[in-house]
């Protein structure tokens, strides 16, 4: 078997580099006047390949707030605790581009707000637990 192994840094750099590119991409699209254009809905591929990312960015997240949590106490805390929180957002932020591409088929956006919604609250409320880990 395949063992993937990333390093803290690869996903902090990873995701920073991801952040900026989609905060880029929404500039670069208001500058060529694309932001008024209508969306089309998306393809079922699409759709798959974005639920995947999410999945797996889930998954992620979730090792890392529990890498975080058991390194509450030690000089490792903050560094987890920093790159749980970055994968959380990355993971929401996905999630909210999936909806958003959905607008126009509220079926299926519904579909997956009942299949995926949960499981995000559940990672941002996992996620919030960091904040309070440190005070105990």
């Amino acid at each position: 078997p395949v063992v993937c192994l990333h390093t803290k840094e690869d996903i902090m750099l990873r995701t920073t580099v991801s952040r900026l590119l989609r905060r880029n991409a929404g500039t670069n699209n208001a500058i060529l006047g694309l932001g008024s254009i209508k969306r089309r809905n998306i393809s079922t591929e699409e759709q798959m390949k974005l639920e995947q990312e999410i999945n797996a960015t889930f998954a992620e997240a979730r090792e890392e707030i529990e890498a975080a949590m058991e390194s509450v106490g030690t000089t490792y805390f903050n560094d987890d605790a920093e790159i749980a929180k970055e994968l959380t957002r990355d993971c929401v932020a996905k999630y909210e581009e999936l909806l958003t591409k959905c607008e126009g088929d509220a079926g299926r956006k519904e579909k997956i707000q009942r299949s995926m919604g949960l499981k995000i609250e559940q990672l941002k409320a996992e996620c919030n637990l960091i904040d309070t880990a440190h005070d105990d």
